[in-house]
């Protein structure tokens, strides 16, 4: 705090604040040099927000701690917002940034990408994230060739998502809606088709996100001769940001697949409604009144 320009008056004017407020009172007399990262990184913090500063630059310090750490760090941070405080938050946590900035610079290898709203900029960061280099992950839609599956009764063509007028989407977008279609040629009028469809998120290949199927569902499907499409009407996409796989499978009972697709990749991107969820919720809010006996 001296070298930040306080006076040893002004030093022990706010001393017990910043002890109480980093939480590092029975350490306070040790040496700075057997502190761990985490309780440095605290004094540090209290330190700055107790110089009343114009402006604070702060880089990555809310990472440290624990969840009321950092709550009463977020609650400092908007009281000396209000006092007119300017800061510059450099941090990759988009949670962080998005609860406390309200213009946001997107950085890479020094230039700056984009800058604006909070929620477009960290929309872009988190999408650019997700690209894997290939425009061919996006799966705007998948013409099915290998046919090494097929039966002779049905085949899987093609799997892509369309929008309510028919037209294919490139990205599902967390909170609005999309049909899973599926074009599939049936050679024989095919009953009590089952459509199994498991979602898997690219990062994590083991665990299955979404299970669906439309036997579960009560829904009979019969495929007559001919070109069809089976679609799966999702009022919202629930998903979070990302990259996933479908594997979907049409097959009767008991255990006869007359066809499958082991990997169709999709993306999802954010929507405003998706910042700091794992998944979107269809929700309306209301207030009603209490009627308290007396």
């Amino acid at each position: 705090m001296s070298i930040l320009g306080l006076s040893r008056q002004e030093i022990d004017e706010s001393f017990q604040s910043v002890l109480d407020f980093a939480e590092v009172w029975d350490a306070i007399d040790a040496p700075v040099r057997t502190y761990s990262s985490g309780m440095r990184a605290r004094l540090g913090f209290a330190c700055a927000i107790y110089t009343k500063p114009d402006i604070l630059l702060i880089d990555e310090v809310l990472a440290v701690g624990d969840a009321r750490f950092r709550t009463k760090c977020y609650r400092k941070l908007n009281e000396l917002r209000e006092k007119g405080t300017s800061f510059v938050l450099v941090s990759h946590s988009s949670n962080a940034i998005l609860n406390i900035c309200n213009t946001t610079v997107y950085l890479s290898k020094g230039n700056v990408v984009m800058c604006g709203e909070t929620d477009l900029v960290m929309s872009k960061y988190e999408e650019d994230l997700l690209k894997i280099g290939s425009e061919s992950g996006k799966g705007a839609m998948a013409d099915i060739s290998d046919n090494s599956h097929n039966s002779e009764e049905l085949h899987i063509l093609s799997i892509s998502f369309k929008d309510d007028k028919g037209n294919v989407i490139n990205t599902l977008v967390s909170g609005k809606p999309a049909y899973l279609c599926i074009r599939c040629k049936a050679y024989k009028t095919v009953e009590n088709a089952i459509v199994g469809i498991i979602i898997r998120d690219i990062g994590n290949q083991h665990d299955s996100i979404l299970s669906i199927n439309s036997e579960r569902d009560k829904q009979t499907l019969e495929i007559p001769p001919g070109e069809h499409e089976i679609k799966l009407k999702m009022p919202y996409c629930g998903l979070k940001p990302g990259i996933y796989t479908i594997k979907l499978s049409i097959s009767k009972r008991p255990f006869y697949i007359y066809d499958i697709v082991e990997s169709f990749r999709f993306e999802v991107r954010r929507s405003r409604n998706m910042n700091q969820c794992h998944f979107y919720q269809p929700r309306s809010w209301e207030i009603e009144e209490v009627k308290v006996e007396t």
